[in-house]
């Protein structure tokens, strides 16, 4: 019974000692955490029923087991309450940080929300219920996430994405242009991995120029169309278009302006520019069979010119064979008049193997003058060889 009572009062010294022991438990800079005392031996038994009169050590580890079960369980809970006020803590000061007046000209709105949530949260998530552009406020469809993640590396604004898997960082993430960046949405605490070089940069000014080509294209072809002229369309409400619509970027809305040129169900319909905004929206306009781009067209007459250049030449070298048979025809009946050069060719051809049937040929020339069939072709044979 006496050593029952010591048990006691040195259980009852414990509590006390332990109550001054507070220990503080800061995780990832959360400051508000609640400290959580140490459970000691003593309050965990006066919840549990004491039978034998003397404690052994299976008691003692009894004990010590439970009370670090009830403390990783309290902690737990603290934690995850913690965790969801700085999230949404932090989740408040990264809205206030969205300016959407500071949009650039060469972003459309969804491509600014995008590289916002990547400029404030590295590594990210493309898919899945956390990922980009699944904010409840502005829902991105996931198709449209990674077809804005492809502009933004063409603009310039981003590195091209890969994924990572470092031990504490898993995902998928990419450098930033913090020149572009900076301005629009404040200092970053996310450090690229390494610094970005000058091939963003130029990629970014080639891309601009590109599609300042492409928009210059835009205007000039409105100026010119008679068509889109008496629709009253502006290169204003086409920069609409293209801004509020994903796919629809400066090319692909001047291909579609140039088919809706020719197509019937463009031409015929009520609402001519609300038909087409629809067209656009669904993907565009299939080619119609008659129309031609101007470099096909440019092409088709270039290939036209060439054939009829062709044929232009291969005339010219018809005539021209007429024309030498012609001359050569002439200059051997001038040599048949005279008989100083038929006697001239006579001698050189008897240089050679004469045949019978020709000698008298010849024979016959030297007596009358007179040149037959087989001495006149031995003779054009003699001429053509000089």
């Amino acid at each position: 019974m006496s050593q029952f009572k010591a048990f006691k009062e040195s259980a009852k010294t414990d509590t006390k000692k332990n109550k001054r022991k507070k220990t503080r438990i800061s995780v990832d800079g959360l400051d508000d955490l609640n400290n959580l005392t140490i459970l000691n031996r003593s309050e965990y038994s006066k919840n549990t029923n004491i039978t034998n009169s003397q404690p052994n050590k299976s008691t003692t580890q009894q004990v010590d087991n439970s009370t670090s079960q009830q403390l990783s369980k309290q902690l737990s809970k603290q934690l995850s309450k913690q965790l969801s006020k700085q999230v949404n803590k932090s989740a408040s000061q990264q809205v206030s940080k969205f300016n959407i007046t500071l949009k650039p000209k060469d972003l459309k709105l969804n491509q600014y929300r995008i590289l916002f949530e990547i400029y404030s949260n590295r590594p990210f998530k493309v898919y899945g219920p956390n990922r980009i552009g699944s904010s409840i406020d502005y829902p991105i469809s996931y198709g449209t996430v990674r077809y804005i993640l492809s502009s933004l590396f063409k603009k310039g604004y981003i590195s091209k994405i890969f994924g990572i898997n470092n031990g504490h960082q898993v995902g998928t993430t990419c450098q930033v242009n913090e020149s572009k960046c900076k301005p629009l949405f404040g200092t970053s605490n996310i450090i690229n991995t390494q610094q970005l070089d000058n091939s963003t940069t130029r990629q970014a000014f080639l891309s601009n120029k590109k599609e300042r080509k492409s928009l210059n294209n835009l205007s000039f072809f409105l100026k010119n169309s008679v068509f889109w002229i008496n629709q009253g369309l502006s290169l204003k409400k086409c920069e609409e278009w293209i801004n509020t619509i994903d796919h629809c970027d400066e090319k692909f809305l001047l291909m579609n302006l140039q088919f809706a040129e020719t197509t019937e169900k463009v031409i015929n319909s009520d609402k001519l520019l609300s038909y087409f905004r629809k067209c656009l929206i669904s993907g565009g306009l299939e080619k119609p069979k008659k129309f031609e781009f101007p470099e096909e067209k440019a092409a088709r007459i270039t290939k036209q010119q060439l054939a009829d250049q062709l044929k232009a030449i291969e005339k010219q070298e018809v005539i021209r064979i007429k024309e030498k048979k012609n001359a050569d025809k002439l200059t051997f009946q001038a040599l048949l008049n005279n008989s100083e050069n038929i006697i001239k060719l006579i001698e050189d051809i008897e240089k050679g193997f004469v045949h019978s049937k020709l000698r008298i040929s010849i024979n016959t020339y030297r007596k009358n003058k007179q040149i037959d069939s087989k001495l006149e072709l031995a003779l054009k044979r003699e001429f053509q060889k000089e």
